[in-house]
């Protein structure tokens, strides 16, 4: 089983998650959404050695930290999507309006296909990737069956809502189905979204609407 540490950042409150192995003290970041040099003392403090990132979509809250987690760390690879890609070619324009002027970094530079991914790559517990698009094409789910947790980016929260799907490029049709997915998954398993508090299957079964479960 693997370590969970989740941190709250950036001015969408927005969730990183460091997913460690405490035997081998490596680690996977799951959506560096900001503030690089804060996830890069956390690593640190807790003596862990990030090996990868993984993005679950593209949006700029949930990748915003790359570059400089990059910056910190050489040679850090980040993993997407390919289908989210076009996301990240307009990370810094998107950001930039809702950042208030704030100095937004640049795109990640070391981008990985996640079809390549080494599910292995923390050794012990093998991690799925679960297609989960709708909310974006190329948005994506990581699984840890021992850990029994799953991170699901922006598809569903633990009030029962589902992501948007008011965005040119999403598909409320194709975010049902992946819903559907998650919700077949073992009730006891953790739920980590991009934004809010962690939940059970379970208990998001119980909120989601009836069209959800069906």
């Amino acid at each position: 089983m693997y370590n969970v540490d989740q941190l709250v950042l950036g001015n969408l409150s927005s969730n990183c998650y460091i997913i460690s192995n405490p035997t081998n003290k490596t680690a996977l970041i799951i959506d560096p959404v900001d503030s690089p040099e804060y996830i890069g003392e956390k690593l640190v403090s807790k003596g862990l050695t990030p090996l990868a990132m993984i993005a679950t979509h593209g949006h700029f809250d949930h990748v915003l930290g790359a570059f400089g987690l990059q910056v910190l760390f050489p040679n850090l690879p980040f993993y997407i999507h390919k289908k989210d890609l076009f996301l990240l070619k307009r990370m810094q324009k998107t950001a930039l309006y809702f950042s208030n002027n704030r100095a937004v970094p640049p795109s990640p530079q070391y981008v990985l296909d996640i079809a390549k991914f080494d599910r292995s790559m923390l050794g012990g517990e093998r991690l799925e990737i679960l297609d989960l698009k709708g909310h974006t094409p190329g948005s994506i789910g990581v699984y840890l069956p021992l850990t029994r947790a799953v991170f699901v980016g922006d598809l569903l929260f633990a009030d029962g809502y589902a992501g948007r799907t008011d965005h040119e490029y999403s598909d409320k049709q194709e975010l049902n189905k992946s819903i559907k997915n998650i919700l077949c998954l073992p009730k006891k398993v953790k739920i980590y979204s991009g934004h809010g508090e962690m939940t059970f299957v379970e208990d998001v079964f119980d909120v989601l609407e009836y069209t959800y479960k069906t």
